[in-house]
């Protein structure tokens, strides 16, 4: 049951803030309701509970704690020495993000303390690379440090060759204005000043998850890999295509949502089974990226993708057991339901609103941005292709628009409907598959 346990997870860290410090009253609740499962005979909910606890204590044991240690007053410090966990993310009004681990920190007289834990970063100047050392001065202000700017004290070889090769690459897209910024926003990750209108759209549609690198985008380039190396024996391809898959995922940044994608399609070569392999790449993630537990882009991926295999498959039988439609067009929106399921208790505890548009708008939206990133790719290679990745950004950007037109909530009571829905669904799947196996042991 790890498509469960994974989940139940992310979801303890968000209900329980207190978890990685004090994890056992967590603990014990989950052990008092896997108990209480066992005993009512819901087995599979019990063994989920079970591996939950399992899979907690296993996270809690390679995550230091994370709340920062300025060893000085935080009203005192005045500049910090930190090492950048991730890539600088550009948001609104000129200003960058990241999370970095504190080394040490200066007071206003220069004294200098040992510091740990780390803290998310905000500056209008500083400019990091994952890896990156660097002096930043500047204010405490709760989980937050605001940098006036940044000195870089150290940069490893690999994060110079990376940062100049995403240098490159900018350089080539961003001619092409917002259309490269959103094609930069597809390769590395980032894009520079603008396209907020294409991105508010498509956050209040729902579909800020196509925007966002994750699986679907290791997905999206394996299956263009594989159609350019078709030539090459399957083996040969096959290892080729994790090769650009990795250095895809450097490129990028090592964001721990593309960790996780890119830990599971190696995890599926040594499992198994999918299960395994999504608890296999859970762990191997938490163990040296632990921070991830509480990264929201992580969170969102293991949630997410934990519906998908739990619940879509059923969802999708019973949807073409009461629906005589294409199974990819039953596939894309089962997939959606399960996502949603799973994801909207989240996206309100982090948001305060979400929207079920996403059910019936995904499906294009994956096919736009497919051919985005494949456009975009080619134009690296091939810059008079420009003209035709700018008139496909004017129907991405359309699209993105007409789907906000779907009002958002801010009450469960949608998401609710929803998930009876949902679960019906399931329910006439699960008895449709009983069904045919019975028949089929009959038969033969």
């Amino acid at each position: 049951m790890s498509y469960l346990a994974v989940p139940l997870v992310i979801f303890v860290f968000w209900a329980v803030p207190a978890a990685p410090s004090d994890p056992l009253p967590a603990l014990f609740v989950i052990m008092v309701l896997a108990a209480c499962s066992a005993a009512a005979g819901l087995q599979g909910l019990s063994l989920a509970l079970v591996e939950c606890a399992a899979l907690l204590l296993a996270v809690l044991r390679f995550m230091p704690d994370a709340s920062p240690s300025y060893g000085i007053e935080a009203h005192a410090v005045r500049a910090v020495i930190a090492e950048a966990q991730q890539d600088s993310v550009q948001r609104r009004y000129r200003s960058v993000g990241f999370r970095a681990t504190l080394v040490a920190a200066e007071d206003g007289e220069g004294m200098l303390s040992s510091a740990s834990g780390s803290v998310y970063v905000i500056s209008s100047q500083a400019d990091a690379a994952s890896g990156d050392r660097l002096y930043l001065p500047g204010r405490v202000s709760g989980p937050v440090f605001y940098a006036d700017g940044a000195v870089l004290i150290s940069r490893s070889l690999l994060s110079s060759i990376r940062v100049m090769m995403r240098s490159a690459i900018r350089e080539r897209l961003s001619v092409h204005g917002e259309a490269g910024e959103l094609a930069l926003r597809l390769i590395l990750g980032t894009g520079e000043w603008g396209m907020y209108e294409a991105g508010d759209a498509a956050r209040m549609a729902g579909l800020a998850h196509v925007l966002a690198l994750s699986g679907m985008h290791l997905s999206i380039l394996a299956m263009i890999a594989s159609r350019m190396l078709f030539f090459l024996p399957s083996k040969v391809r096959e290892a080729a295509i994790v090769c650009f898959l990795a250095f895809f995922t450097f490129l990028s940044g090592m964001r721990p949502s593309l960790l996780r994608a890119f830990i599971y399609r190696l995890a599926l070569r040594f499992s198994s089974s999918g299960e395994d392999g999504f608890a296999l790449s859970a762990l191997i993630l938490f163990a040296f990226y632990p921070e991830a537990a509480v990264d929201l882009g992580a969170q969102f991926s293991f949630i997410a993708l934990g519906g998908i295999f739990l619940l879509s498959g059923a969802i999708d039988e019973g949807i073409r057991t009461l629906l005589p439609i294409p199974y990819r067009v039953s596939s894309a929106v089962s997939s959606s339901m399960a996502a949603l399921l799973f994801s909207i208790p989240l996206t309100v505890m982090a948001f305060g609103s979400y929207t079920l548009g996403s059910i019936i708008t995904t499906m294009p939206a994956n096919a736009l941005v497919t051919a985005y990133m494949g456009v975009s790719l080619a134009v690296l290679a091939f810059p008079p292709l420009g003209i035709v990745m700018e008139l496909l950004f004017m129907a991405v950007s359309a699209f993105f628009s007409l789907a906000a037109a779907v009002p958002m909530a801010d009450d469960m009571v949608p998401y609710a409907v929803m998930a009876a829905a949902s679960l019906f669904l399931a329910a006439v799947g699960s008895i449709r598959s009983r069904i045919a196996n019975k028949v089929a042991i009959r038969v033969s």
